[in-house]
């Protein structure tokens, strides 16, 4: 990459997690090709893991509605531009195991549509800036 000013590992690169993201965006933008963009959406309850397939192909897997409904939230990453959602369920859970302070830096997106759901559903959002992935 002629010309491209190209990152080197420090300190500072280690402190945030997406800064090495970053570093190698900038670089994919320099060569012409788009940014990499992350989504995490999650949602908790019960779900089924198991092993599904046969002899010749094998898989372990989870399924489930809470699965589903998470593979939703995931995809309102993108249209709502927030690196990664979560529901009020995984919210109401953290607070009652964890407390508030892993929280820090979750706005309140409000209630949104999810596919497939006829009620909105309450989500919380943390920006790709918030956690260093600008």
């Amino acid at each position: 990459m002629a010309g491209a000013a190209r990152c080197h590992p420090c300190r500072r690169l280690r402190a945030r997690p997406g800064a090495r993201l970053n570093c190698w965006n900038r670089e994919r933008e320099a060569a012409g090709l788009r940014p990499l963009r992350i989504g995490i959406g999650l949602h908790c309850g019960e779900a089924t893991l198991g092993n599904v397939g046969s002899a010749r192909r094998f898989e372990h897997t989870v399924v489930g509605e809470i699965v589903n409904l998470a593979s939703r939230i995931e995809d309102l990453t993108r249209t709502l531009d927030i690196a990664i959602l979560i529901s009020d369920t995984v919210v109401d859970a953290v607070k009652r195991e964890e407390g508030g302070i892993v929280l820090a830096g979750f706005v309140e997106v409000g209630a949104q549509p999810i596919r497939g759901h006829q009620t909105p559903m309450e989500l919380w959002g943390l920006t790709a800036t918030a956690i260093g992935f600008d």
